[in-house]
């Protein structure tokens, strides 16, 4: 087993743990081959930077690696990258924020450039599907709601980028995230 120590890790580091692995049928961080030490806040704070200099990946890395480690991000095998980040209460809810602002920043430099392969588009759905507020099985706290409003609010802009992936993508996370106002938001879309 192969242990990787993010608490004291550079944005570079963060970087290389995250893409530079060799692309197989099977990845990298599959099965029990994997552990992750990590700081929450830290892990936010470099979440949110890369999701703010998302461009540049595309020199650093190939297409494919780009593609496995935004699934790497999103997939939740791995502890301490976004959904662990986003349930983290230790992790203050303004970083959370942030770091879901953020990624807008995503979508305008990076995948409107090169939607990649199946990430971009599925990025949302394990991240918003946590925050269905109608579909959580637990009782929902004002930290969920709040978490929830605030990818809306991303998601709204990432619709309206002019990106059809981009579209698409925010279509389908706001279809998972079932926030009171999605209705209203694409019916306004769809009018413009």
């Amino acid at each position: 087993m192969k242990i990787y120590d993010l608490r004291r890790s550079s944005y570079d580091e963060f970087l290389d743990f995250v893409f530079d692995h060799p692309v197989e049928k099977e990845s990298w961080y599959s099965g029990s081959k994997v552990e992750v030490v990590f700081d929450a806040v830290h892990n936010a704070e470099l979440l949110t930077e890369l999701f703010c200099n998302a461009r540049p990946l595309l020199d650093k890395y190939s297409r494919e690696q780009l593609e496995q480690g935004f699934w790497t991000l999103q997939s939740g095998r791995l502890i301490g990258l976004v959904e662990y980040v986003m349930h983290d209460l230790s992790v203050p809810f303004e970083k959370r924020a942030e770091c879901i602002r953020s990624m807008f920043y995503l979508y305008r430099d990076l995948f409107a450039v090169d939607d990649l392969e199946t990430s971009t588009n599925m990025w949302w759905d394990s991240i918003s599907g946590t925050y269905n507020i109608g579909r959580r099985t637990h009782t929902t706290s004002e930290d969920d709601r709040k978490i929830q409003d605030v990818m809306f609010e991303t998601l709204t802009k990432i619709l309206y980028l002019e990106s059809e992936e981009c579209q698409g993508a925010a279509l389908h996370g706001l279809g998972h995230l079932r926030h009171p106002n999605t209705e209203k938001v694409i019916r306004d879309w769809i009018a413009t």
